[in-house]
């Protein structure tokens, strides 16, 4: 009995793989293009692969080698796969992301499991440089980079000790972390692109609520949305943005791959592949906005590596070979798919397409002229591999009946002439490389006649949301009254293509526009001759008002009041080109006082000290005028004048008549008068204003210290008082204006003749007592003894 149930297994096991082969081989034969080789043949090497390509289209891939717990990277040169291990610090590599630079060299983002570390890996020509981005916990799982036109790395990954979504970018000289989406267990797998601003974009899987989410950064802050609610949803997103910068997302929900893309107003979601037990998924869009997508079906016991394109709003594709739980694509310059996967055999895989003969050329235009009719067209999405040398055009005269015309070069344009005016010429176009002929284009056809000039007066009006656009008819119909008008809009000059075809009408609303976008347009008529030529461009940016003005400030002066601002937090999406000042002499009152162009500030100069005033300010772009700003209010005062004392110098002496010398100034009115003091005295004119003088006359001042005043009048304040301390001495009068007595010589000679007075008067008593008889002496004495 255990052998009948062993046998049974056996046999369902080789039947499901047998079936499973069947299965293979059946889809395989819609892409017998494929080439599958061994990228780097290491045994359990090639987890989590990350691929881009380089100038010359060569892969370059980065990836885990499990048994070894190193980053590994493997470079196709052109002849072969270069091979290096990149990190073998600790148990490193794991969930890799790889972009080439514009100089062909390599970056890295990836997960260490010995640091719970987020790092980061750039080849500088000579070695790797490895950085740690980010370690405060068990970070850096589920990464994604992108490179921005400076080369520096943006990179998003899960921070699983917080269950956070964080981005790091490096600024030049550091990296900026960041979280942006704290809400629990956010970035399950996360992918990031940057679109043509170098603004990130984020898609990622919210574990805790089981949606796939999707960030954007406006500029200002994230922009989170929820993309796709089911149950349990956006498993495995992959991220790409197409031309327009609108978001391209794969992912797994169940066991399915679906696809979401936004298309301007909602997000568009569909189921790709269902029962494909989807392990990861891989997208990229190619020039023409199509997804290219590839990921692991783990439904049959080989695993399958797989892989779906949308052509002509149809999903094609198919197995590509067996693989593992791993892939990654990128596309070629030619917009061929190249797939990095974790093979079957636990090896690094690496599958391309080969070139093919080239698709058909596209937008086929026939225009009918004068006996000719002209050919236009644009160039195949895929030159198959190999460039595209020829063109072939094929012509009838029914519909479907078209035979070989003419072989002409790689151009896109042909005009074929010596046609019968009013008969009818159908034409298909097809183009040739060197392995073969593509398929026709869709048929077009054309009546030879003249066609109508172009239309005149183009106007473009911008408006908030929309372009209003309106012209005349053109100078001749060509014989042939008017039967459409075709309006062709672009985001560059002369890059418009065909936005709408009207009726016989002459204006045209363009909503589908964004706010701060220049748009630019030209317009043609059509007559059953066919297409005119092109009007003249005009160009229209649609806005909204600016916001107000921010931080207004009134200080106020003498007779007059500067105001100031900041300007808006938002231009509204055209520059500002004006500011209207608003002024009243109550709050709420202000009416128009003047306008300026694009500066901020305004000198209030028609106002009178004393008299508060209230102002507000707006701001205008060429759209119209925004709101009012916040009120301020200032009132205007008198400046005193000021008044300063030149000479004397503080602590001068001075004598004799000495000129006082000063200068006085006021801001905004005329100094009336200078006035001057000494000490206590009365104020004295002086002589000037601005720059003034006073004689001084010091003999009438005692000897000693002295102080000076000085000060100005404007007519309505006076200045400080200017002071100067100063020493008066005057000498005594000269020796010719001294009276006798104060003479010294008059004392000296006055001494002189008392001295010869006392001494005459001396000698002449001496001689009379010498002539005295004795008997006089006698008496005498005795008189005087008595």
């Amino acid at each position: 009995m255990g052998r009948i149930r062993t046998f049974g297994i056996v046999s369902f096991l080789v039947l499901a793989g047998f079936l499973t082969l069947v299965d293979l081989t059946s889809e395989n034969v819609s892409a017998q293009s494929w080439r599958t080789t061994a990228a780097d043949p290491a045994t359990v090497t090639g987890w989590w692969p990350s691929i881009d390509l380089d100038s010359n289209d060569f892969p370059h891939i980065s990836y885990y080698k499990k048994d070894a717990t190193d980053l590994k990277y493997s470079r196709w040169n052109g002849t072969a796969w270069e091979i290096e291990v990149v990190d073998s610090l600790g148990d490193v590599g794991q969930w890799s992301s790889l972009v080439v630079d514009t100089n062909d060299r390599p970056h890295i983002s990836y997960y260490s499991p010995t640091g719970a570390d987020l790092k980061y890996a750039v080849w500088t020509g000579i070695q790797w440089d490895i950085q740690v981005v980010d370690s405060p916990g068990s970070v850096g799982i589920w990464t994604s980079m992108a490179l921005d036109n400076n080369g520096y790395p943006h990179i998003s990954y899960l921070d699983e000790g917080s269950a956070d979504l964080r981005y790091a970018k490096w600024n030049g000289m550091t990296w900026d972390l960041e979280v942006v989406d704290s809400g629990g267990s956010q970035g399950w797998g996360t992918s990031l692109a940057l679109d043509n601003n170098w603004r990130p974009h984020i898609a990622y899987f919210d574990y805790g609520n089981d949606d796939l989410k999707y960030a954007k950064w406006n500029g200002m802050a994230w922009d989170i949305e929820t993309v796709d609610s089911a149950d349990y949803v956006g498993e495995q997103p992959s991220l790409a943005l197409d031309g327009l910068g609108r978001p391209h997302i794969s992912y797994k929900y169940g066991a399915d791959l679906r696809y979401a893309k936004w298309n301007g107003i909602a997000w568009e979601i569909e189921t790709v592949d269902s029962y494909a037990y989807v392990t990861r998924t891989s997208i990229a869009v190619d020039s023409n906005g199509n997804p290219h997508i590839s990921f692991n079906d783990d439904a049959a016991i080989w695993k399958r590596l797989k892989y779906m394109t949308l052509e002509g709003g149809e999903w094609k594709g198919g197995n590509i070979t067996f693989g593992g739980g791993f892939s990654s694509i990128a596309l070629d310059s030619g917009d061929y798919p190249h797939i990095a996967y974790y093979a079957w055999g636990s090896y690094l895989g690496y599958a391309n397409k080969t070139p093919t003969e080239p698709s058909a050329p596209r937008d086929l235009i026939a225009t009918g002229g004068d006996t000719q009719v002209t050919l236009e067209w644009n160039a195949s999405a895929t030159d198959g591999g190999f460039p595209i040398t020829n063109h072939r055009i094929y012509r009838g005269t029914t519909s479907g009946g078209e035979t070989y015309l003419t072989e002409i070069g790689n151009v896109l344009t042909h005009t074929d002439l010596g046609l019968t005016n009013g008969q009818t010429y159908f034409y298909q176009v097809s183009a040739v490389n060197s392995l073969g002929e593509s398929i026709l284009t869709d048929e077009v056809n054309a009546t030879p006649m003249i066609i109508p000039t172009e239309p005149r007066n183009l106007m473009a009006s911008p408006g908030y949301s929309n372009v209003l656009l309106t012209w005349d008819v053109p100078s001749s119909d060509g014989g042939s009254a008017i039967t459409n008008y075709s309006v062709y809009r672009g985001l560059t000059q002369g890059g418009e293509t065909l936005l709408e075809q009207l009726g016989d009408v002459l204006i045209y609303n363009d909503t589908d526009v964004s706010v701060g976008i220049t748009y630019f347009y030209k317009v043609t008529a059509t007559n059953a001759a066919g297409e005119g030529p092109w009007s003249q461009e005009v160009n229209g940016t649609p806005a909204l008002p600016p916001t107000a003005p921010r931080g207004l400030l009134a200080l106020p002066g003498d007779s007059l009041v500067n105001v100031s601002w900041v300007a808006p937090s938002y231009d509204g999406g055209s520059p500002i080109t004006n500011y209207t000042i608003y002024r009243g002499e109550t709050s709420g009152g202000q009416t128009y006082l003047a306008e300026v162009g694009d500066v901020r500030y305004y000198v209030d100069t028609e106002v009178t000290n004393g008299v508060t005033y209230y102002y507000k300010v707006s701001a205008r772009n060429s759209m119209e005028e925004g709101p009012l700003s916040d009120e301020v209010n200032a009132t205007p005062v008198n400046q005193p004048p000021t008044c300063t004392i030149l000479s004397p110098s503080p602590r001068a002496t001075l004598s004799s008549a000495f000129e006082i010398s000063g200068t006085a100034s006021d801001n905004n009115d005329p100094i009336v008068r200078v006035e001057i003091k000494i000490d206590d005295g009365n104020w004295i004119e002086a002589s000037g204003t601005t720059e003034w003088t006073y004689n001084l006359d010091t003999t009438a001042l005692e000897n000693g210290q002295h102080i000076i005043y000085g000060r100005s009048y404007d007519g309505e304040d006076y200045s400080s008082d200017a002071v100067v301390e100063v020493t008066v001495h005057n000498a005594p009068p000269s020796s010719q204006e001294k009276s006798i007595f104060e003479e010294l010589w008059f004392w000296l000679l006055l001494a002189v003749l008392i001295i010869v007075v006392i001494s005459a008067v001396v000698l002449i008593s001496l001689k009379r007592r010498k002539k005295e008889p004795a008997s006089e002496r006698t008496e005498i004495e005795e008189a005087r003894k008595d």
